[in-house]
């Protein structure tokens, strides 16, 4: 029988097709997973899916437009874009990643909104 070495593709792959915690799909229709990584990054305590709850815990109702591990003021967060229905614009919650509590709630009118996908985007390019 022959093998094959496992490629970064492969690997790729088979995280992308983990099941997610069926209680948060439900509630997660459309969205988008981003992690940074700095090199003093660890790996965080708290699990996305836990982070997930707590944001959706903080407004409830809402669902998930996007989601992301970043480094923020000296901590690792999770970054939540949380659409409400029928309401205008987006709630940002963050939650730490080492302790699972909410460090940060705002909400962005929809113009904020596009200024910092914007802004996000030049700077994905340069």
């Amino acid at each position: 029988m022959k093998t094959f070495p496992i490629t970064l593709l492969s690997v790729v792959l088979l995280a992308s097709t983990n099941p997610r915690d069926s209680s948060a799909a439900s509630e997660t229709t459309q969205h988008s997973v981003t992690t940074h990584h700095s090199a003093n990054a660890t790996k965080p305590k708290v699990s996305l899916a836990s982070a997930r709850k707590t944001a959706l815990a903080r407004v409830p109702g809402a669902r998930v437009e996007s989601e992301e591990l970043e480094h923020e003021h000296g901590r690792q967060v999770y970054s939540f874009d949380l659409k409400v229905p029928n309401k205008s614009g987006i709630e940002e919650v963050q939650v730490d990643a080492n302790t699972g509590k909410v460090v940060s709630h705002t909400h962005e009118t929809a113009e904020a909104e596009r200024k910092e996908q914007a802004k996000e985007k030049n700077e994905a390019h340069h």
